[in-house]
């Protein structure tokens, strides 16, 4: 018998019957701790399953994770967004595991998916600073805007907002505090 199961992923929240009736029973389950799930080992089964030819000899979650992942990390590295860096030696475990630590895998809320969004904002450089949105809507935001907030003496920038002066300081905390942690 030959089997080929295909997996599509549905967005959270996108009111599919289907994932709405998924993330239902997953919730059940979660708060019911008494549920135990148990595997039948790939020996058990009638067939052995394969991907691209190969046999699938770990567990099979283990492995569709796995490949998620992957997908995931190779569709993030070929974005033209991302293209610089792509020769750097970029940790990207460490990089998705934070950007992604603000709450568990099973959980999703809208507060953890603005976090997300705004630390990968951050590394591409496409926070909302007013030379941004002066580029994306100048019918909206007047030049005359283009001051920093706070030193209002250079153009607010992507790159401004980390070396004005009235901010330094308040950076300069946040590192020492941040090693303060570290080292405890």
């Amino acid at each position: 018998m030959k089997l080929t199961v295909n997996f599509h992923k549905v967005p959270a929240h996108s009111n599919n019957p289907d994932n709405n009736q998924v993330h239902t029973l997953a919730s059940q389950a979660h708060q019911f701790s008494s549920i135990n799930l148990t595997e039948i080992p790939t020996i058990h089964l009638p067939f052995l399953p394969t991907w691209q030819g190969h046999l699938i000899n770990v567990h099979h979650r283990h492995f569709i994770r796995s490949i998620s992942k992957l997908k995931g990390h190779l569709s993030w590295t070929m974005h033209t967004f991302n293209e610089r860096y792509v020769d750097l030696n970029v940790d990207w475990s460490s990089s998705f595991n934070y950007f992604n630590q603000d709450e568990p895998s099973y959980v999703t809320s809208m507060k953890a998916s603005y976090t997300k969004s705004c630390k990968i904002k951050n590394l591409l450089e496409t926070l909302p600073v007013m030379a941004k949105l002066q580029a994306l809507r100048s019918h909206v935001y007047d030049n005359s805007w283009s001051r920093c907030i706070k030193c209002k003496q250079q153009q607010e920038s992507f790159q401004h907002i980390w070396i004005c002066p009235v901010t330094l300081d308040i950076l300069y905390q946040i590192i020492q505090s941040a090693k303060q942690q570290l080292l405890n």
